[in-house]
C-alpha cells in the first residue's frame, strides 16, 4: 500500500508539469509503470465528447482524437463517474478490451478528486490495458490507479484555473491599456 503510493512520487511531480497532456503522460506512465499494465491512455471530457489526452503504447488511438461518448468501457467509466475492472475471461463490447482477438484485462477510473467528484462529473477516464498472460487488475490496483486520477484531476483543475487567471490578468490589462 504505502510503499506503492510512494513510488507515483516520481522526480518530475505533477505539481511541477504546466501543459495538461504532458501531466497526463507522466500520470498514465507512473499508473502503468506501478500496476504493471501493458498500455493505456487517458480522455478528458471535451463537452459531450472525449478527447484522447495522452497515450502509452497504445497504437489505436492518438491524442487529440475524439471517441465516441456513450460505447465502450472508458465512455461509460467517463460518463458515470465509476470505476469498471473487466477480466481477460469476460467478454465485454469494448474494442480496447480485445488485443488480436484475445481479451485483455481492463482497469478504467474516472478522473476526479473525489468519489462525491467523480459522481457529479468526471473530468475524464484513465484506463490502463493488458497484464501479464493469465493476470487480473485487482481491487488493490484499482485503488492505486484512483488515487493517480485523483492526482492528475487536482492538477488538471489547478492548472485550468491558473490558466483562467492568467487570461482574466490580460483581458483587465488590455481594458487598462485602452482606458489610457
Amino acid at each position: 500500500g504505502e510503499e506503492q503510493l510512494d513510488a507515483l512520487k516520481s522526480p518530475e511531480a505533477l505539481g511541477s508539469i504546466v501543459e495538461i497532456p504532458r501531466l497526463c503522460e507522466v500520470a498514465l506512465g507512473q499508473a502503468l509503470q506501478t500496476l504493471g499494465g501493458k498500455r493505456g491512455f487517458v480522455v478528458l471530457a471535451d463537452g459531450d465528447e472525449l478527447r484522447v489526452a495522452a497515450t502509452l503504447n497504445e497504437l489505436r488511438l492518438q491524442a487529440g482524437e475524439t471517441i465516441p461518448g456513450g460505447r465502450g468501457i472508458t465512455a461509460e467509466v467517463a460518463v458515470t463517474g465509476r470505476r469498471l475492472l473487466v477480466h481477460p475471461d469476460e467478454a465485454h463490447g469494448d474494442g480496447a478490451a480485445t488485443g488480436g482477438g484475445t481479451f485483455e484485462a481492463v482497469l478504467s477510473v474516472p478522473l476526479a478528486t473525489s468519489e462525491e467528484a467523480a459522481v457529479e462529473g468526471a473530468l475524464g477516464a484513465l484506463t490502463l490495458i493488458g497484464k501479464p498472460a493469465g493476470k487480473r487488475f485487482s481491487a488493490g490496483d484499482a485503488k492505486l490507479a484512483t488515487a493517480v486520477a485523483a492526482q492528475l484531476a487536482a492538477a488538471i483543475q489547478k492548472t485550468r484555473y491558473v490558466d483562467e487567471l492568467r487570461e482574466a490578468e490580460r483581458v483587465q490589462r488590455e481594458v487598462e491599456l485602452a482606458a489610457a
